[in-house]
């Protein structure tokens, strides 16, 4: 079990809620760590409900090749909830994602275990609790 990755740059950030600054910092700060970055946009399910879906994107800094063993990845996002039709990485270090539900403390968790996951090959041995992670 490895100890957790100390990063200098915000993991998840939120489309419409960054500005460019902070969206150079996080992938200038990505490279330089050969680590991923992510974004998630917030958009209405179009089922005519209030509710939300969050689209996910991660990934992997230049230089830095893919994700690791995708089908782990994929396993561990369709069982967090994750819409399995929607998962997509791709060869070149792209993810794409679709959680059916708005829920933003969630997503900072799930960002939080691909990020270790993609250093170590091991998943972060830290149960998921809402006051931890930030609603924005």
């Amino acid at each position: 079990m490895h100890d957790e990755l100390v990063l200098t740059y915000p993991l998840l950030l939120v489309e419409g809620r960054f500005t460019p600054e902070t969206r150079d910092h996080q992938i200038n700060e990505a490279i330089k760590d050969h680590s991923p970055f992510f974004t998630v946009e917030i958009v209405p399910d179009k089922r005519g409900t209030d509710q939300k879906m969050m689209h996910l994107q991660g990934e992997v800094a230049m230089g830095a090749g893919s994700f690791r063993d995708q089908d782990a990845i994929k396993a561990f996002l369709i069982e967090k909830g994750f819409t399995p039709e929607t998962i997509s990485i791709t060869r070149d270090g792209n993810l794409y994602a679709t959680h059916p539900r708005e829920h933003l403390p969630y997503m900072h968790w799930i960002v939080r275990q691909l990020v270790h996951f993609q250093a170590f090959g091991e998943w972060l041995a830290v149960n998921y609790w809402y006051s931890d992670y930030p609603d924005k």
